[in-house]
């Protein structure tokens, strides 16, 4: 059966598997165990407490179906999707329950059934799972699958209000954008190219092309970003650090995983328990949510399980030190070869600063600390060398001072020509 909405999306549903999936038990107390054989202060036990009873008692059984979903303004793009959802029983006597979307993206060469784990978790703990099976092959289009992952925000609205729909009435407003590795930076991609998403949480996210590095700064909405401390694949130096450094939101936070790897980065059950108080804070704006999330953040760092980076509310970071709209920095001369000076003016630099410098493909190639000094005017030369003193090609570069906390304090751009 093919169905066209108003917008033009078509859906061809397949039959849905009926099995219940049973939800994964998360061993909560092996933790508790830890943190009380080290003598871990009391209240944030008793709060680590509170916080698993909440987990348990509020999760759902779940089920899933797939769908195939038609983009006509894609040249009908077909994007075959599995759906995870939470299963109400006594539907039609039950209270109004809608569900938040989350979507999320495979990694490369992988499908949705590489992460039945964690979509059968979230869709336990009242989630709308998504999974996209399209760009699946050897040479993935990255900018294509992020605009599937946009798409699928759409597509679960539509699933809504079909009432032959297993989740007919079950859909609610608000979207996570997710993913791993490949389908980690897609997600990342689709939250700078799209306002449909409240939040990002992604697992070990990989540069793609176009580079998600470059285009983090247009990310303004929460972002969690989780790496593995042994992943040699998409190792945290040269992807979710640059890509946590150039987000520009004002909550935002990456934990690295002690011991873990890239692959068993998304069963990995510390990733999901400090997602869960992000997320409900992405969505809501809940300040409760959020001292739950940083009192978790403390607990795990403390037991040495990850390390993290957290960046919150610049109004309450900086609105003493300097205003924004006063920060004017520019370069000159401009174009210019082979060197030019980088200034600004701040009548208070009492944060550590730099000055960090981009090629047209978003790679960073010069970082450049602000030295202190007494005057309020800040001049730097560039020569037009990238951090191994190399000279770099003529082009557009974009350069920013970013502030230790990874905010982005200024930015503009410069022409080299040769």
């Amino acid at each position: 059966m093919s169905r066209k909405p108003e917008d033009g999306l078509m859906v061809e549903q397949s039959p849905f598997d009926s099995n219940i999936l049973s939800n994964k038990n998360l061993d909560y107390f092996t933790e508790i165990s830890k943190l009380l054989n080290r003598g871990e202060n009391m209240k944030n036990l008793i709060f680590l407490i509170l916080i698993i009873v909440t987990l348990t008692v509020s999760a759902y059984e779940t089920d899933n179906y797939q769908v195939t979903f038609i983009d006509s303004s894609r040249d009908d793009r077909e994007i075959s999707t599995k759906i995870y959802y939470p299963v109400i029983e006594n539907k039609e006597s039950a209270r109004e329950e809608t569900f938040p979307k989350f979507i999320f993206g495979h990694g490369w060469l992988m499908s949705p059934a590489n992460y039945t784990q964690l979509a059968e978790f979230y869709s336990s703990e009242g989630f709308i799972v998504a999974l996209p099976y399209s760009e699946s092959g050897l040479l993935p289009d990255h900018n294509e699958f992020a605009l599937d992952l946009i798409f699928l925000v759409n597509a679960l609205d539509f699933e809504n209000s079909n009432e032959n729909s297993p989740i007919y009435n079950l859909v609610s407003e608000e979207a996570i954008v997710s993913g791993h590795s490949m389908g980690g930076g897609a997600s990342l991609l689709a939250a700078s190219q799209s306002n449909v998403f409240d939040g990002v949480v992604n697992f070990a996210a990989a540069e793609t092309s176009p580079s998600v590095i470059g285009l983090a700064e247009n990310i303004q909405i929460p972002t969690l970003l989780f790496a593995g401390a042994n992943d040699t694949i998409t190792p945290p130096s040269s992807n979710q650090e640059p890509m946590y450094q150039n987000i520009s939101s004002n909550y935002k936070c990456l934990v690295t995983l002690s011991n873990e790897s890239h692959l068993g980065i998304t069963d990995n059950d510390t990733a999901y328990e400090l997602s869960l108080p992000f997320i409900r804070y992405a969505l809501t704006n809940n300040d409760e949510n959020k001292n739950e999330f940083e009192s978790l953040l403390y607990v795990y760092s403390t037991s040495n399980q990850i390390t993290y980076l957290l960046y919150s509310d610049p109004v309450s970071n900086y609105n003493d030190i300097i205003n924004l709209e006063q920060i004017n920095i520019s370069n000159s001369p401009n174009p210019f070869n082979p060197a030019t000076s980088i200034s600004f003016k701040f009548d208070n630099l009492e944060v550590e600063t730099s000055i960090e410098i981009y090629n047209i493909k978003g790679q960073k190639i010069r970082s450049m600390t602000i030295p202190e000094q007494k005057s309020n005017f800040y001049n730097l030369t560039w020569d037009a060398t990238d951090q191994n003193n190399q000279a770099v090609s003529s082009g557009i570069y974009l350069y920013r001072l970013i502030s230790s906390q990874g905010k982005v304090l200024g930015k503009a751009k410069m022409m080299l020509i040769k």
